[in-house]
């Protein structure tokens, strides 16, 4: 996770061996370089933000540069000429948060990752009109999977919400036709609403008439059956 402390972020790039990081500020390395875990395999460290940085290689063997200069690094080079992954190649590791002891990595490959999206794409299909709206943490496997993968594979936009906070703003502003998330924020935005709505009678059977009306027509479109009671 993007926020984990720097001790777990360090045992993460240990264990998994990791050759290049991506972070957001030359400070955020340094946090992480002075826990004093040997990274043996970590050749390149990439900053993000717009600072000015060390010449020359970091503490360790890895090299600190900017984003500007790593992306121009690999102008030129014709990805054709690499040798294509196989679909059993490991394509991602995931941890567990390490609430329980060091974190745990679960070793995806490329196939997994593509019959995840053929099962959604079995019951949904964004097309290349769609917009995505982004703001769960992309270590989530949902996000990465329903939010990532999904949209890159049928071509789909998708714009990062600035923070949660926000959530309201950045919807009026992008106007998703598709939005992931988990059920919390739905009842979050379902109690707000319930607040703005209390002592008005008139507005509240509005609101219920409406959603009965979008209720009837979600169970029309996926084929359920209405249950009475």
């Amino acid at each position: 996770h993007a926020i984990d402390n720097p001790g777990s972020i360090a045992y993460i790039l240990s264990d998994c061996e990791a050759s290049v990081l991506l972070v957001t500020s030359l400070a955020q390395w340094h946090a992480i370089e002075g826990v004093g875990l040997a990274l043996p395999a970590l050749r390149q460290v990439v900053v993000t933000a717009g600072e000015t940085l060390p010449v020359g290689p970091a503490g360790i063997a890895a090299a600190v540069v900017s984003l500007a200069d790593w992306l121009a690094a690999g102008q030129g080079i014709n990805p054709k000429t690499e040798q294509l992954p196989d679909a059993g190649d490991l394509a991602a590791i995931v941890y567990t948060s390490g609430t329980t002891g060091k974190p745990k990595g679960v070793m995806l490959t490329h196939a997994n990752v593509v019959s995840n999206v053929i099962a959604i794409l079995a019951r949904v299909v964004p097309t290349p009109d769609d917009v995505f709206l982004s703001f769960l943490p992309l270590s989530h496997t949902f996000e990465r999977t329903a939010g990532y993968y999904l949209p890159l594979a049928t071509g789909s936009c998708v714009a990062y919400a600035r923070s949660v906070a926000l959530l309201a703003e950045d919807l009026k502003i992008v106007r998703p036709t598709v939005l992931i998330s988990v059920p919390r924020i739905y009842e979050r935005v379902f109690g707000k609403l319930q607040e703005s709505l209390a002592g008005l009678a008139f507005k509240s059977r509005l609101f219920q008439a409406a959603q009965a009306v979008v209720w009837r027509r979600v169970c029309k479109a996926q084929q359920f059956t209405l249950a009475h009671g």
